[in-house]
């Protein structure tokens, strides 16, 4: 089940960690659900003492501590976390439905909640990024929920800053990145799903060119250079650059021509634009703080972490830089 069809979606699932949700979480989760018709489960991953772990506390312990107050202990703290959690839930507004649900982790927080979101036939999962963001370029994906739903969740994945903008307003600014890559299609299609699901959109598609006149003009000069019979070219590189945005630009709205009519019916308001930079994430910004985004859209292209330290690429990078939520999806799902 995804929300980026044309059926109302189920509900979304929202990843709660007490001391990091705070209000923009929930209430940009809120907006999704007014504005989409869907319901709310919000989630929480308690931390496991495993048996294994038990019996070893239990056996180094200088006065042994029985594996039945270990696991009452376990308990305890469940229960605890279902309080919070319920007194969370109580803040939603009463018109929007919602469900509460605190597992115990048995084997990583992210793969728990993606577990539990198929389980309850949600459609999205909204998670918040820690408000240190500036750490998870230090940090491998498993220490971070919010990475490891970005980066292996088979379902779309919203990630909300605590300094995000958490109200859409009337009329919802989407940024829609796309590679012109057969394989990322589908996760297009499934933003343009999501712009008539919110209604009243401006969706704003682009793609990042990285070949400016300036390094066509050095690529040029430099088979110049090397060329025994130094040929006249047929275009010069301003004409070269000219012609190439244009092709480009076609290619990008051929991919969402047959949403045309949809969108429309949705007021959605569809612009494509291909945008010169030297880096896709700053290209994606350009254009994010240009439009004032509410919401970046994108598909997730093979892995985060290529070099030690989570240097990967987008959509990792995205999470550290852009102000607004951005939404991952699987580009090997078809929507």
């Amino acid at each position: 089940m995804t929300m980026f069809d044309n059926k109302q979606p189920a509900k979304i699932c929202v990843a709660v960690k007490f001391e990091e949700t705070g209000h923009v979480l929930l209430k940009t989760a809120e907006e999704v659900c007014r504005r989409t018709g869907s319901s709310m489960h919000l989630v929480h991953v308690c931390e496991s003492i495993s048996a294994g772990n038990m019996a070893a506390l239990a056996s180094t312990s200088m006065a042994p501590i029985p594996l039945e107050i270990l696991e009452q202990a376990e308990e305890q703290s469940r229960v605890a976390a279902q309080i919070k959690l319920t007194a969370l839930a109580q803040k939603i507004p009463a018109d929007i439905k919602h469900s509460t649900k605190v597992l115990i982790n048995a084997y990583g927080p992210g793969e728990m909640i993606e577990a539990e979101a198929m389980s309850q036939g949600c459609s999205l999962i909204v998670v918040g990024a820690n408000p240190a963001a500036s750490s998870y370029r230090f940090l491998p994906r498993g220490f971070s929920c919010a990475l490891s739903l970005m980066a292996s969740a088979k379902m779309p994945v919203m990630v909300v800053k605590p300094t995000a903008e958490s109200h859409f307003g009337n009329r919802v600014k989407m940024v829609v990145a796309d590679d012109l890559k057969s394989p990322s299609l589908p996760s297009v299609m499934a933003a343009c799903d999501l712009a008539v699901q919110l209604r009243n959109v401006e969706l704003c598609h682009i793609h990042i060119n990285g070949m400016t006149p300036d390094a066509i003009s050095a690529a040029f000069e430099s088979a110049m250079a090397s060329s025994h019979s130094r040929p006249n070219p047929a275009m010069a590189p301003e004409e070269m650059f000219i012609a190439m945005t244009n092709v480009l630009e076609e290619r990008l709205k051929e991919r969402l021509k047959t949403k045309a009519n949809v969108l429309k019916r949705a007021d959605c308001h569809y612009d494509a634009s291909i945008v010169t930079a030297d880096s896709v994430v700053e290209g994606i910004g350009k254009i994010a703080e240009q439009e004032k985004a509410n919401l970046v859209v994108f598909g997730r292209h093979q892995t985060f972490h290529r070099k030690p330290f989570g240097v990967g690429q987008m959509p990792y990078y995205a999470m550290l830089t852009l102000p607004c939520p951005i939404v991952i999806v699987p580009i090997s799902d078809r929507f």
